[in-house]
Formats: structure tokens, C-alpha cells, sequence
């Protein structure tokens, strides 16, 4: 029997320059947009397509990049 985890919300919204972002919400991928249409898509694209799970948020988010380890 396997346990089927909720897929996490993914976040679409506006950063403070005014550029399109996704965002999931635990951080396991991402994207920085020109456009509204462009950001939707990478979202239903990333996400399985389930827009279900896609929340456009009014307020600013930011998306962080965290360096790779070496090795």
C-alpha cells in the first residue's frame, strides 16, 4: 500500500521589481518570468499539471537561490 502525499502549493505572484515568479512552496523548484502567461504555464508544467495547486498571491515573494555544495 502506498501513502500518496498532497502535492505542495505553487506560488505565482509579483517580486519587488515587478517580475513574474513561481515559487513552490518548499522550495524544490522555481522560476523567475517577463510574463504572467510564461509563469502559469512553467507552474502547470513543474507541477504535474494540477492547477489545483497554484495560488497567485497579491503580496511580493522573492525567489532564493541557494548555492550548490561542493563536493
Amino acid at each position: 500500500m502506498t501513502v500518496e502525499t498532497a502535492p505542495s502549493a505553487v506560488l505565482v505572484g509579483k517580486n519587488r521589481n515587478g517580475n513574474w515568479v513561481v515559487r513552490e512552496r518548499n522550495g524544490n523548484f522555481g522560476g523567475l518570468f517577463a510574463n504572467r502567461t510564461q509563469a502559469i504555464k512553467y507552474a502547470l508544467l513543474a507541477n504535474g499539471h494540477r492547477p489545483e495547486t497554484i495560488v497567485e498571491v497579491t503580496y511580493a515573494i522573492e525567489l532564493y537561490v541557494s548555492p550548490l555544495p561542493i563536493a
